[in-house]
């Protein structure tokens, strides 16, 4: 069933409107309306209502939640809206029937039955005679698609109509039928709902008098007279007036638009919020807020729906609305504003690590510095400062405190010398500039002769190095500096080993080991093999551009002393000869690499294959050779054939056990040779092959295509076939339970694609009733109901549940059997 959805919450009094009051449409208001007395009152005005239009008819759906009405400014009077219960109007749409045009309606009712919503219209036009409600038609709330279920049928002197429509709780239809003029009537008639059988008459009069709409609520019918409620009490078919609603002079003279039935009642609803607590010398507002209709009554004597606390307790809020009274509770409790303790302030040297940490706010409890500061995190102040943070305990009570941290600055130490780099044989040196005497030098590593008062260098009696000279001076916060000098000596140079190279090598540079500072240069008398003949300082990079052997001769020198000198030698070695032969074959061979080595170098192959090559692709070999651990390379490269395409098709893509015959076909119908397995055992070396496969259903093949080019190259291809199951059924619409052995019981016929295990069928009368029930297939109904033997001709309802064998999906089907004995 499609359902509109009109979402919303309504508290009513359970003694007043659950049994005693009805719904009513008048004057673009609805109003409530008391069945016993026809006393009314309005309930809320519509809104959102589009200029001109007003609405009429009203029906009450409780799935939906919303009332329907009958759109009087849509096209053709053809279109339907919804009404919230805060009176909210929304235009839904037109009707529509595929094949059938709707020129008019006039009737509208939701089956509190079956949860549907009808209305009856016209689907012959404005024609003489018809009053534009002779058809019954059920309409689905989302897509508003109507589908006939018939027309009105019962003997009067003008074309039956159904132009007011209402439901009883049975599913029972009620319409009125009335003709306005001299000849007028108006009559209330109860119909099949199926509109199988003639309608009867249940009340009547051969007067007309302005008749609205009509509902049925505990099995009376109401309907209105003018401004008069009127109730039919079902079963005995008795008339009575309930009373005057309102009179001319009550909204502008409108008479009611729509009347319906309405079940509602006093809910239960937690309207407060959770338990909540404030803190000490704040306040807490709470709002139980649920519309202006209520009253409201506080424990604290408030009558206002949002009330201020500042005091612990419990707080009873009690709503009432008519008779209709709720009422909930809330726990307040005072929190203590904690006690934050930042923590002593302290003074520290420029450049300490400070780590603040505040306590007080409790377990759970939280704190916030400034300045970006992190409790209980270490960071670098880099002034003088006072520092706030904020505790908050758990239930967010909050409070501040302060720590003042002193950064302090000591005095500058530096100081310098007029060259920092001496030699040994130097004469001593102190200090050109102190800012601030009074401190203490000192060095690292140890071997530099230097005086702690004056900083004076000796560098006759240090030992030759680099060193760190401090000078540092004391006080609340030491301060220091340091300076790199060196100590010069006498260079020296270390032997240098020989070397040898192949042609082509990059050589990354030769350094040379000597005292630090020192100045190199160097001699070379073959330059052919890519060295200069001369430099100076380390041998930078070069490459070995032939062979041969040079001698190089190093000499050093640092502050006007000279050192020793010290020669190697440089040997170049030549490259192998190699020439590595290009290949063609299929994916998939093995190749033999051919290589032509006159050096007879030791061979590697890259990938490792030991000089054989499975074809996988276009690719390339390198190959190297190594002679006296000189390497060279060369590229072999491997073509290949094209692969052949094993790719095929077939039809049908989906064969089922009614056709289970494939023809394949092979993309490619060029090649040399074509073999299939169609995967049941049988095989073909035809290029497109037809093939039949076993009738089993559900079952899978693996069909695989082998094919093979002229040039001996070989490709497969494999696709998976199902053979489907088909469901096919067929369901009587009629039998003849008359014992005369032909078409005596209701079965249904299932040729395939069908799990008897998985069976429900159900046999309904015309007013709902299950007369009929199986589970098993094989069984059908026989025409009986009970005890009570065959039942009446007629049309009955069936329903049938069953599973199929082609998936785990339950279908359900419905429809109609014709009982004729």
């Amino acid at each position: 069933m499609a359902i509109t959805f009109c979402v919303f919450l309504t508290f009513w009094s359970n003694a007043q409107t659950a049994d005693d009051t009805l719904t009513g449409l008048v004057n673009q208001q609805l109003i409530r309306i008391n069945r016993n007395n026809a006393n009314v009152s309005v309930e809320v005005p519509l809104s959102n209502i589009p200029s001109g239009w007003n609405p009429y008819r009203l029906t009450w759906s409780e799935p939906n939640q919303c009332y329907f009405v009958i759109s009087d400014g849509s096209t053709n009077n053809s279109g339907i809206a919804k009404i919230t219960a805060d009176g909210t109007y929304t235009f839904l749409g037109n009707i529509t029937i595929p094949g059938q045009t709707v020129h008019f309606i006039e009737g509208i009712a939701f089956n509190r039955f079956d949860g549907e919503l009808y209305v009856t219209g016209s689907l012959n036009g404005f024609i003489p005679n018809d009053y534009w409600s002779e058809t019954l038609i059920r309409v689905d709330t989302n897509t508003l698609v109507g589908t006939i279920i018939g027309t009105f049928n019962h003997t009067t002197p003008y074309e039956p109509e159904g132009d007011m429509i209402t439901f009883d709780d049975n599913g029972h239809l009620y319409y009125l039928d009335g003709q306005p003029g001299g000849a007028g009537f108006v009559r209330i008639f109860e119909q099949d709902p199926t509109m199988a059988t003639p309608s009867s008459m249940i009340y009547g009069v051969n007067t007309y008098y302005p008749t609205t709409d009509l509902t049925v609520k505990d099995d009376i019918l109401y309907y209105s007279s003018n401004r008069e409620l009127r109730q039919v009490v079902l079963g005995p078919n008795t008339h009575s007036a309930v009373g005057m609603m309102f009179t001319p002079a009550d909204f502008n003279g409108e008479l009611l638009k729509g009347i319906t039935w309405r079940v509602e009642s006093c809910t239960p609803v937690d309207f407060l919020p959770s338990d909540s607590s404030y803190c000490q010398g704040e306040s807490i507002t709470i709002d139980a807020g649920q519309g202006s209709q209520w009253t409201y009554q506080w424990n604290n004597g408030s009558t206002d729906s949002i009330i201020t606390i500042n005091s612990p307790g419990t707080y009873i809020a009690e709503l009432t609305e008519g008779t209709c009274t709720i009422s909930d509770t809330i726990i307040v409790t005072e929190s203590l504003i904690p006690t934050i303790d930042a923590g002593i302030n302290d003074t520290v040297c420029y450049g300490d690590n400070v780590i603040l940490t505040a306590n007080g706010a409790g377990v759970n409890g939280t704190y916030s510095w400034n300045q970006a500061i992190m409790n209980g995190v270490s960071f670098t102040p880099l002034s003088s400062n006072n520092y706030i943070v904020t505790g908050t305990t758990a239930d967010g009570c909050e409070n501040t405190d302060t720590v003042y941290v002193e950064v302090e600055i000591g005095a500058d130490p530096f100081f310098s010398f007029s060259n920092n780099n001496w030699c040994v044989l130097d004469a001593n040196e102190v200090p050109d500039q102190i800012i601030n005497t009074g401190g203490t030098f000192s060095s690292t590593p140890s071997g530099l002769s230097i005086d702690p008062g004056s900083g004076e260098i000796s560098p006759n009696n240090s030992t030759p190095g680099n060193y760190s000279v401090n000078y540092s001076l004391n006080g609340n916060c030491p301060t220091d500096s340091t300076i790199q000098i060196q100590i010069i000596a006498e260079p020296q140079i270390n032997p240098i080993n020989n070397s040898t190279y192949c042609e082509g090598d990059l050589v990354n540079g030769i350094n040379f080991s000597t005292t630090t500072g020192a100045t190199i240069s160097w001699t070379n008398d073959n330059s052919l093999i890519g060295l200069p003949s001369n430099g100076t300082g380390d041998i930078g990079a070069f490459t070995c551009t032939d062979q041969g052997t040079a001698n190089i001769v190093v000499s050093v020198s640092a502050g006007g002393c000279a050192g020793n000198s010290e020669s190697f030698t440089i040997d170049v070695l030549p490259l192998p000869l190699i020439n590595a032969q290009d290949q063609i074959a299929c994916v998939g061979d093995t190749v033999q690499l051919m290589v032509d080595n006159p050096d007879n170098a030791i061979l590697t192959y890259s990938p490792n294959n030991n000089g054989s090559y499975v074809v996988t692709g276009t690719s390339s070999i390198i190959v190297t050779a190594d002679l006296n651990g000189c390497i060279n390379t060369d590229v072999l490269d491997i073509s290949v054939y094209p692969t052949p395409n094993a790719g095929f098709t077939f039809n049908p893509t989906n064969p089922n056990t009614q056709n289970t015959e494939v023809n394949f076909t092979a993309s490619d119908q060029s090649l040399l040779s074509y073999t299939w397995d169609f995967g049941d055992g049988y095989f073909s070396t035809n290029i497109n092959p037809d093939h039949i496969f076993p009738t089993n259903p559900n079952i899978s093949y693996t069909i695989t295509l082998l094919v093979e080019d002229d040039n001996g190259c070989i490709d497969s291809n494999s696709a998976i076939i199902h053979i489907d199951d088909i469901l096919l059924y067929y369901v009587p619409n009629a039998f003849t339970p008359n014992g005369d052995n032909f078409n005596n019981v209701f079965t249904p016929v299932f040729t395939s694609g069908f799990d008897p295990y998985d069976y429900h069928m159900t046999i309904f009368n015309r007013w709902g009733e299950i007369i009929f029930e199986s589970y098993d297939a094989s069984i059908g109904w026989d025409g009986t109901y009970g005890n009570a033997g065959i039942v009446q001709d007629g049309t009955y309802v069936w329903k049938i549940s069953f599973g199929t064998t082609m998936s785990d999906e339950r279908q359900t089907i419905s429809g109609h059997v014709t009982v004729l004995k």
